[in-house]
């Protein structure tokens, strides 16, 4: 497994106007991305993805799309892309994750009803063939998020209905809540059925909207894409590293809570011995398949078999069967 990790960015602190990043490359070449994400990540591993690639998140409850289900009623406040804090929300939680569109830069048409988005704009978007997210299981796959930068000279904002009546704009302190995030609906899912770098909103669909404050010069910061671990400094290298060991640990914490458990005991979130057990073998395999960690598969299944308490008194299963 190679050790070149990507790196992230320091935590935004948003002024009471969300700051908008630039749609440019950063100055080593990177683009803003949408991660590929395997079918079975977990909300640690896809969190840390997400920043890795310049984005800023937060944390909310599941099945939810309030911001501040978690953070509070200061959520804007408090979105960030610093791996430990990352770390912090989604290890042993069912958080669902969320990203802050002006700080990460980004404008997200959001369609509900294909049929009624104004055709010149279904061209425009079938050009650019942005990032695209599906938001319900069946039905119109043209239902669901369109991710591109703001562009420059530019300072939009949420928007209803701007785009022929079927689709919403998101930005500023507009979110959209990503995958693998718990859709509040039984038909919903969040799948990224098209990922990669992301284009600015093409400028047949900016003239559509009309822009919070327009300006002759660049609204966004030029806070840079963050570039691979290779390249970051010692002490950002050090950032990923620590959010690793704060992971790591908290699963094997997790684990070694349940000494001396007895047959149909549960924690504090209703998970038995069983459910933990596999829960924090499938978290702890996603981080060891994880290409910004240290740890491999290898060197965790002797930590996890160590860390677990055999089998909950009054059961017969094996630890390793979880793992396995």
């Amino acid at each position: 497994m190679s050790t070149e990790k990507p790196g992230t960015a320091s935590s935004t602190r948003l002024t009471d106007k969300a700051p908008q990043r630039s749609s440019q490359s950063s100055v080593d070449g990177a683009e803003h991305r949408i991660p590929a994400l395997p079918a079975d990540v977990d909300n640690l591993t896809a969190g840390l993805a997400y920043v890795a690639a310049g984005l800023t998140i937060g944390p909310l409850l599941p099945g939810t799309k309030n911001p501040g289900s978690v953070l509070g009623k200061d959520w804007q406040y408090q979105t960030g892309r610093v791996p430990k804090q990352i770390a912090a929300w989604f290890t042993g939680t069912d958080h669902g994750i969320f990203i802050h569109c002006g700080p990460s830069g980004l404008v997200v048409v959001d369609v509900d009803r294909p049929e009624d988005v104004h055709p010149d704009v279904w061209e425009a978007m079938d050009r650019a063939r942005p990032p695209m997210q599906r938001t319900r299981r069946d039905g119109d796959p043209r239902r669901g998020h369109y991710v591109f930068t703001m562009p420059l000279g530019t300072a939009l904002s949420n928007a209803v209905g701007a785009l022929g009546g079927g689709a919403d704009v998101r930005a500023g302190h507009g979110i959209i809540v990503a995958a693998p995030s718990r859709h509040a609906s039984p038909d919903g899912a969040y799948r990224w059925v098209r990922s990669g770098a992301i284009q600015a909103l093409p400028a047949e669909v900016a003239e559509r909207l009309a822009p919070s404050s327009p300006t002759s010069t660049p609204a966004a910061s030029t806070t840079p894409v963050v570039p691979r671990l290779a390249e970051l400094p010692e002490t950002e290298r050090a950032w990923l590293g620590r959010a690793e060991t704060v992971a790591v640990d908290g699963n094997l914490a997790e684990l070694a809570a349940m000494a001396g458990w007895s047959e149909g005991q549960r924690g504090a979130h209703g998970r038995g011995w069983e459910k933990r057990t596999a829960d924090t073998a499938k978290r702890l395999g996603a981080l060891g398949r994880a290409d910004w960690t240290v740890n491999t598969l290898d060197t965790l299944r002797p930590r996890f078999l160590v860390a677990c308490p055999v089998a909950a008194k009054g059961t017969k299963a094996d630890p390793a069967t979880k793992w396995d």
